[in-house]
């Protein structure tokens, strides 16, 4: 099984460490350097941001329902499936890519009345 990577207090300085040694060795002002570092850190954390309110609106909802705890885990890819996909694609598309992931998933889960309600809960901006 493999270990999904997970963000955390420890992530920021860990990716601040490992592009920092990068940007310092590229630029050689240190001022400049300091500023480009934290425009990337900055712009790296903003990357986490919809994805964690995505999947904190659906777990208020798999609770809300009493969604098998156990399903939880499908629920979860399904739904970051479907936003990183409706945000790649073109809006005429999204009804499809919608229905296919339906379609995918359905077999994984008791009821597919769940992923048709998370769907309604995903927006794309």
């Amino acid at each position: 099984m493999v270990k999904r990577k997970k963000f955390d207090s420890g992530s920021v300085s860990g990716y601040r460490g490992k592009v920092g040694d990068v940007i310092k060795a590229r630029i050689s002002d240190p001022a400049a350097a300091q500023e480009k570092l934290d425009a990337t850190v900055e712009n790296w954390q903003s990357g986490f941001k919809p994805f964690n309110t995505l999947w904190n609106n659906i777990k208020g909802y798999l609770n809300a329902e009493g969604v098998p705890k156990g399903e939880w885990g499908t629920i979860r890819s399904f739904a970051m499936k479907l936003y990183k996909e409706l945000n790649r694609t073109q809006p005429e598309y999204w009804d499809a890519i919608r229905d296919g992931l339906i379609t995918l998933f359905s077999a994984k889960v008791s009821d597919t009345t769940y992923l048709e309600s998370v769907a309604d809960l995903i927006t794309v901006s």
